[in-house]
């Protein structure tokens, strides 16, 4: 009888909060409007003003009479007050791709879902994902898990960076990290950014070859580990070595408490955020501590290499410093630089570390395509030379296995942005708060966009398609990628990833690394679950015979 009580309590709970966030948000949109309509009618006269504006509604209701509610485009049936919330509760959180997976199946290239007052719209269609982009605003708003919602109002001292912004805000940081990392591509290839990556891999590789396991037997813990450290080099270059004595904490307790961030986050979307506060739970509670104790950290070590930087800057360089001098060079403001790299450093971990598990065990099953990569390494560079961006750049085909990888398993299974005013998609019209979800996991294996999907077959994304060392071309007259705007993995539109040419040149050249020194094995294929973001259900064991 309690658990009863306590589920329905859990449930309207959750109803008044979706329903608070809704009222907020119109309120919100209402304001803005009213500031802009008044501006206008100071500029010009009242007359001039409501006819103009009689004019505006008149043609917008007769185009808007002749489309369908949302209220029509094809999903599961929805129960009074709760939607299909039940539907959702019998997945489950970690299983939100499958759902998504059997949905499209049963009702098509779009459906709606409504989960409590919620209205949620999927869409697995090039085509209406391309209407959906060009009716982006400006400035588009992203949904922003309840948890990080919670962990803001809680601490107000942490501003968060570019992942956490909404409208002009982010727009405004937007611009100053893509002048950085993106705008002056240039610069950033023929910097020292990457040296100190291709370093720190080359040294892992050697520590792994003296592993007495002979095997990769955390995956998980190997995969977190190894990409704090690049993310922390490529941010703060060789100064990396201070952290310790700067932040106040090891770089192992920062590894420990990311792993345990991303368990409670996952948590705590499987049951309502304000309970989980209230009764003091263990998700609540771990997830917040160290997520705050990791930004402290971060913030402690940016700031004190900003002094340092100022104190001497003749000896200051892209190599001792990262994109931390980068920044400073461009004026960049303190505060601003302190969020956007804290975030880096904190917010890319589960993406990169669960793209890490993906690569490598799928490679482990798949021994052809490692000796195409090892053959192409050899023949790009030494075995005694260390592989630098500069030959990342060459590596084509390995940066293909990198691309196929990420196609079958997304990191973001959904792109996910809230409509922030009236919206046309197939010819419905979707109202603004309505969340739009690209279905990326189902796209990124449909047969209409890539033939025979399920194939790893890295020679898809090569214009030549030269077949490589024992593999097999597709027995088939279709492109391999029959329309590469399909490709979702590094999200859509306005707030694409920003750092998706870094991510790739990074991820290329641990795939080269780990190839040349490395025959792997592992016995079963990664089966993904959602974990904030997609994840190995069960991390494998990776076998490792030293070349």
């Amino acid at each position: 009888m309690i658990e009863q009580v306590t589920g329905w309590v859990l449930v309207i709970y959750n109803y008044f909060i979706t329903l608070c966030y809704k009222i907020s948000f119109y309120v919100k949109r209402l304001g803005s409007f009213t500031s802009t309509d008044s501006s206008a009618v100071h500029e010009r006269s009242r007359t001039d003003f409501y006819q103009a504006s009689h004019d505006r509604d008149k043609k917008q209701t007769s185009q808007k009479s002749k489309l369908k509610p949302s209220s029509e485009i094809p999903g599961p049936k929805c129960l009074p007050l709760f939607g299909s919330l039940f539907e959702f509760m019998k997945f489950g959180t970690r299983r939100l791709h499958e759902l998504s997976v059997e949905r499209h199946e049963q009702f098509g290239d779009i459906f709606r879902e409504k989960v409590l007052s919620q209205e949620m719209v999927f869409v697995a269609n090039v085509d209406l994902m391309k209407q959906w982009m060009t009716q982006q605003a400006k400035n588009p708003d992203v949904v922003v898990q309840e948890p990080s919602h919670m962990f803001a109002k809680a601490y107000p001292q942490f501003k968060r960076g570019l992942f956490y912004r909404q409208g002009e805000d982010w727009g405004r940081l937007r611009k100053v990290v893509q002048s950085t990392l993106v705008k002056n591509a240039s610069t950033f290839e023929t910097s020292d950014l990457l040296d100190a990556c291709a370093t720190y891999m080359d040294e892992q590789m050697k520590t792994l070859r003296h592993h007495p396991d002979g095997a990769i037997t955390n995956l998980e813990t190997f995969s977190y580990e190894f990409t704090l450290g690049v993310l922390i080099r490529v941010m703060f270059g060789s100064t990396y070595q201070k952290f310790e004595e700067y932040s106040g904490t090891t770089f192992e307790t920062l590894c420990k408490n990311a792993i345990e961030i991303n368990i409670h986050n996952q948590d705590l979307l499987e049951v309502p955020g304000g309970i989980a506060k209230m009764f003091n739970m263990e998700c609540w509670t771990g997830f917040h501590t160290k997520l705050a104790h990791n930004l402290t950290s971060c913030l402690k070590f940016s700031s004190r290499l900003r002094d340092d930087i100022m104190e001497s800057p003749e000896n200051a360089s892209m190599k001792t410093y990262g994109l931390l001098y980068k920044m400073l060079m461009m004026n960049i403001a303190p505060q601003d630089i302190d969020d956007m790299l804290t975030d880096f450093a904190c917010d890319t971990k589960d993406p990169f570390a669960g793209t890490m598990m993906f690569l490598t065990q799928l490679l482990a099953t798949c021994p052809d395509i490692q000796e195409a990569i090892y053959e192409e390494v050899c023949q790009i560079c030494p075995k005694n030379q260390m592989i630098t961006l500069a030959e990342v750049k060459r590596l084509e085909y390995t940066e293909a296995f990198f691309k196929e990888a990420i196609r079958l398993y997304p990191i973001a299974p959904f792109t996910a942005r809230i409509a922030m005013h009236d919206t046309v998609i197939g010819g419905y019209l979707i109202r603004p708060g309505t969340y739009i979800m690209y279905s990326t996991y189902v796209t990124n294996r449909d047969p209409r966009y890539f033939a025979d999907p399920m194939k790893v077959w890295p020679e898809r994304w090569l214009e030549s398609r030269k077949q490589k060392v024992g593999t097999e071309p597709l027995k088939t007259t279709q492109s391999p990628v029959c329309d590469t705007a399909a490709f979702g993995s590094f999200g859509l539109g306005k707030r694409v990833c920003i750092g998706n040419h870094l991510a790739t040149a990074i991820f290329t050249m641990y795939l080269a690394n780990l190839v040349r020194n490395f025959k792997m094995t592992s016995d079963e294929l990664p089966e993904p679950t959602m974990r904030t973001v997609l994840y190995p259900s069960k991390p494998g064991l990776v076998r490792l015979e030293i070349r």
